[in-house]
């Protein structure tokens, strides 16, 4: 995923059991706090969404 303030790709580790999921993480180049919503359709790529910062 990419920081919306920083810009460098940060690590994400979801578990794709859980189909939908929305969190708080911290980046880990700048600390910034952001939220993330993530969708996993079966048998696609998840879907990562910055939804608020």
């Amino acid at each position: 995923m990419i920081c919306p303030y920083c810009g460098p790709a940060n690590e994400l580790v979801t578990d794709p059991g859980q189909r939908r999921a929305r969190f708080s993480t911290d980046c880990e180049i700048c600390c910034r706090p952001f939220e993330l919503r993530v969708v996993w359709e079966p048998g696609e790529n998840p879907v990562l969404e910055v939804v608020g910062f």
